[in-house]
């Protein structure tokens, strides 16, 4: 395969995990995370927004982790920026845990992916 060739793919590949993450984003932000800010135990413990939709990741992120490191997390001293995972756990459903898992993992996959670009696209 040719360096066009390659990049070609990479890109498409780039843009399909892109879309994929961006369907996921919202559809865990309308769905889940509109109904936790709502909820008045969960509301407070979503971490602290610093831009649109951080909190929509602070969440992805508590219920896609593994729980042993995400108590962890929970205690550190920046717990403020992070969503409460064990609240979390006890306001979403199955199908909620499942959606930020998505949500979460297309969003790490597409990073890497993008990465991975600027590197071909740096060094031929």
């Amino acid at each position: 395969m040719t360096c066009g060739t390659f990049c070609v793919v990479l890109g498409s590949i780039c843009l399909a995990s892109g879309a994929a993450w961006g369907a996921f984003m919202l559809a865990f932000g309308v769905f889940t995370v509109r109904r936790l800010r709502r909820h008045p135990d969960a509301g407070s413990r979503l971490g602290i927004a610093l831009y649109p939709g951080w909190d929509i990741m602070c969440v992805a992120a508590a219920l896609s982790l593994p729980r042993r490191m995400v108590r962890r997390r929970d205690n550190g001293p920046l717990a403020a920026f992070r969503a409460h995972s064990e609240t979390m756990y006890r306001h979403t459903s199955a199908l909620d845990q499942y959606l930020a898992r998505a949500c979460y993992w297309s969003h790490m996959l597409f990073c890497a992916l993008i990465l991975v670009a600027c590197v071909v696209y740096v060094w031929p």
